[in-house]
């Protein structure tokens, strides 16, 4: 299967100058501003706080970092979506400027 000659392949950043010194920078910007130890942190915190949520409503709570997943009993999803649904309409209606009470 030699399809590819030499000089006929590349890759969108391989060998690319300007992508191998935005790497570079992009590295950088983590390293200079603890970025890794700061997602360490305010991950055990995120799980930290959901763990304190009702063990009826959230099964299991998991990840590393900002990478996280809960388990959400399934008699409760619904429930939990229209919650998050209503939660996320009151906060965009906010962000424009408009005050709002739901009850």
């Amino acid at each position: 299967m030699n399809v590819f000659t030499p000089g006929t392949h590349g890759s969108t950043f391989g060998g690319n100058p300007l992508g191998a010194r935005t790497a570079i920078a992009a590295l950088k910007v983590l390293k200079d501003e603890n970025l890794v130890e700061n997602a360490d942190q305010m991950g055990r915190l995120l799980r930290h706080e959901l763990n304190q949520l009702p063990k009826e409503v959230i099964k299991t709570v998991r990840g590393k970092g900002l990478l996280n997943a809960i388990v959400i009993d399934s008699r409760m999803f619904f429930c939990i979506v229209s919650f998050l649904k209503l939660q996320i309409f009151e906060f965009r209606i906010r962000c424009l400027g408009i005050m709002s009470t739901f009850t």
